[in-house]
C-alpha cells in the first residue's frame, strides 16, 4: 500500500488585502476590475527631481544662452520638487482610501464570483461522491476505486476554496472556535438560539430548556469540532449536506458580521 503523509490543503490568508481579492477573480477566470483613478498615472508617472536634475545637466552642457537655460531649469526643478513631495502626500491618503474602500471592494467581489465559486462546491461534491465517504483524501483509497482524477479534483477545489475565503479577513471572536471563524466568509450558517440549561452537582448540565429551538445550535457547535479535528473532510462533508442548513455561500460584510455573531452564540450555555 502507498502511504502519503498530507498536509492540511485549506489555507487562507486571515488579514488579505485588495492583492487576495484579485487572486480571487483570477481564480474565477475573470478580469480585474480597474480601479485605478485617472489622477494616480499623473501623480506617478512623473519624474523625480534627481531625474529632471540630471536631464538639465546634459542640457546645460550644450546651452547656448545659459541665463536662459539656467532660468528653465529652476522652472522645472520646482515643478519636480513639487511633483515629488506631491507624489508623497499623495501615497500616504491613497492607502488609507483604498483601505477604508475594501469594504466596497469585497463586496463587488461577492456579486462576481457567486457562480464561480458555487462551481468549485460542485465539483467537490462531485467527487467526493467516487471517493471513500470517510476518508476521501486517501491516495490509497482512491486507487483502489480507479477515482485518481476525482481526487486530483477534489484537492484542488479545496485548495480553491481557501482563495475564496481570503476575499475576507478573519473576524476572530471569544466562543468561536478559530478553525470556524476561518471559514466563516465562505459557509453561512443560521441564527441561533443559545442553549439555556440547567445544571446539577459540578455544574454538569442536566437539561437543556430550550432543546427544541437550539437543534442548529448543536449542529454549528459540532460543526466547529469537526474543523478543529479535520478542517478539509468537514469542508467535504458541508458540501455533501451533513450538516443541516449549513451551506457554502459567499459573505457580503454584513453577513460576515452576522455569521461571527451566530457563531459565537453556538458556543455559549446559560444557565437558566
Amino acid at each position: 500500500m502507498l502511504t502519503v503523509t498530507r498536509e492540511k490543503i485549506f489555507t487562507r490568508n486571515s488579514n488579505p488585502g485588495v492583492e487576495d481579492v484579485n487572486r480571487a477573480y483570477q481564480l474565477a477566470g475573470l478580469p480585474i476590475p480597474n480601479r485605478e483613478h485617472a489622477i494616480d498615472s499623473l501623480v506617478f508617472n512623473q519624474p523625480t527631481t534627481h531625474e529632471v536634475a540630471h536631464e538639465l545637466a546634459q542640457t546645460a552642457l550644450t546651452a547656448t544662452d545659459p541665463e536662459k537655460a539656467y532660468a528653465a531649469a529652476l522652472e522645472k526643478i520646482k515643478n519636480a520638487i513639487a511633483a515629488d513631495q506631491l507624489r508623497t502626500v499623495y501615497l500616504a491618503v491613497s492607502e488609507g482610501a483604498h483601505r477604508d474602500a475594501l469594504p466596497a471592494v469585497r463586496d463587488k467581489a461577492v456579486k462576481d464570483l457567486c457562480k464561480a465559486f458555487a462551481k468549485t462546491v460542485e465539483q467537490i461534491h462531485k467527487a467526493s461522491a467516487a471517493l471513500d465517504s470517510e476518508d476521501p483524501f486517501s491516495l490509497d483509497l482512491a486507487i483502489e476505486r480507479d477515482a485518481t482524477r476525482e481526487y486530483k479534483t477534489l484537492i484542488a477545489a479545496i485548495s480553491q476554496l481557501g482563495t475564496y475565503a481570503s476575499i475576507h479577513y478573519t473576524r476572530f471572536r471569544q466562543n468561536v472556535p478559530g478553525a470556524l471563524a476561518q471559514v466563516l466568509s465562505i459557509v453561512n450558517i443560521p441564527d441561533l438560539e443559545i442553549e439555556l440549561v440547567e445544571r446539577g452537582y459540578g455544574g454538569q448540565v442536566t437539561r437543556v430548556i430550550n432543546d427544541t429551538d437550539t437543534a442548529d445550535t448543536r449542529t454549528v457547535r459540532r460543526l466547529g469540532e469537526a474543523l478543529e479535528r479535520n478542517t478539509d473532510k468537514a469542508l467535504v462533508d458541508i458540501a455533501n449536506g451533513k450538516y443541516p442548513n449549513v451551506t457554502f455561500e459567499l459573505a457580503t460584510n454584513d453577513d460576515i458580521e452576522r455569521r461571527i455573531q451566530q457563531a459565537a452564540n453556538a458556543g455559549v450555555q446559560r444557565t437558566a
